[in-house]
């Protein structure tokens, strides 16, 4: 994504993006490693907005990429893709004399040649809107980031190992700065520049697209919740008709339906799961969580100082017939016990001097 958006005939000065993805492995929202790939995607790139959206399961019908292979499959009617490079009759796979890169290389190019074939066909309209293929080259390395596995890593040890590695706590830092931007519900994630004076990146990149940005500041730092249109029946209000609303008082902010709950600690981020909501208090708010665990591990020696002692404690009286009293308590403190035993004792005892 990062070596389409960079290319200015393919950005042209825009500086807010929706993305309309298929929820694959590589754009669903509920992936940390999503979230950080297309938030450092937002921060070079020095977008106002990124908005990354999913249809929810059930509803893939009405995805349009997904309407786009029809066409797309019925462009290559009877095209056939070479296997075999220019000048050479056989496959590299079938090339028993190649060495394992020479034979890779080669797979590579004949790949790379089947795709530029492919965008030749393609590069054409549908339904009135242009079909802008960008071939990606197989071999080209991993560019701008190629620490996918440092990432991986990142999400699956403990926070201790973490911060003792300099390398992931500097990962963790940027997910922490990533976070504070971002807004994550089930099917979207979704940064925005903040108004923090605070925030290095957002004062030295100014916003450049004050309406769109204003807009969405308003409705909570993040695109408002579908609602249904009062005008269009059976149809969701435009962002032209949520903007005119929220002018004239009416409420269309909130995240939208989270089973799983929000982030209590003022993240803009909504849980997948009891584990999720675990992981994310563990990994992003450790400080706050063991501030926490220290101000309850205080109280609750405060407390258990202010109680009485309590122990069992036994009578060791005797009695001048030779009797035992052995009498025992392990509800009153132990000097409360003591006090009222010898003084049952104390009367018993001078009774016998009497009589």
């Amino acid at each position: 994504m990062h070596f389409i958006l960079e290319n200015p005939d393919v950005r042209q000065n825009k500086n807010c993006l929706f993305l309309l993805t298929d929820g694959g492995p590589d754009w669903t929202a509920k992936s940390l490693m999503t979230l950080m790939s297309h938030g450092r995607l937002w921060e070079d790139l020095n977008l106002d907005y990124l908005g990354i959206f999913n249809h929810a399961p059930g509803h893939s019908a009405e995805n349009p990429i997904e309407h786009k292979w029809s066409p797309l499959s019925k462009w290559l009617v009877s095209v056939t893709l070479p296997i075999t490079l220019e000048g050479e009759s056989k496959p590299p796979w079938e090339q028993s004399n190649l060495k394992a890169d020479e034979k890779e290389a080669k797979t590579a190019e004949v790949f790379d040649n089947a795709i530029c074939t492919l965008c030749k066909y393609w590069n054409k309209s549908h339904d009135d809107f242009p079909v802008t293929p960008i071939p990606h080259p197989c071999n080209k390395e991993p560019y701008p980031y190629n620490d996918h596995d440092d990432v991986s890593s990142l999400f699956k040890k403990g926070i201790r190992e973490i911060l003792s590695d300099n390398k992931l706590k500097e990962l963790r830092e940027k997910l922490i700065f990533l976070l504070k931007h971002c807004t994550r519900r089930l099917y979207s994630l979704e940064f925005l520049k903040c108004t923090d004076k605070t925030c290095t990146h957002c004062v030295a990149h100014p916003v450049k697209s004050p309406g769109l940005v204003a807009f969405l500041r308003k409705a909570g730092g993040y695109s408002p919740t579908p609602k249904l249109s009062l005008i269009h029946d059976g149809h969701y209000m435009t962002f032209l008709e949520m903007k005119f609303n929220m002018d004239h008082g009416m409420d269309i902010q909130g995240i939208g339906l989270t089973p799983n709950g929000v982030c209590r600690r003022k993240c803009r981020y909504a849980f997948t799961s009891k584990t999720d909501e675990q992981k994310h208090d563990l990994l992003i708010h450790y400080t706050e969580r063991q501030t926490e665990r220290q101000k309850d591990r205080r109280k609750r020696k405060a407390e258990k100082d202010e109680e009485p002692t309590v122990t069992t404690w036994s009578c060791k009286f005797v009695s001048t017939d030779g009797v035992s009293c052995n009498f025992q308590n392990n509800l009153l403190p132990v000097e409360e016990t003591q006090a009222e035993s010898s003084a049952l004792h104390t009367e018993e005892e001078e009774r016998v001097k009497e009589h």
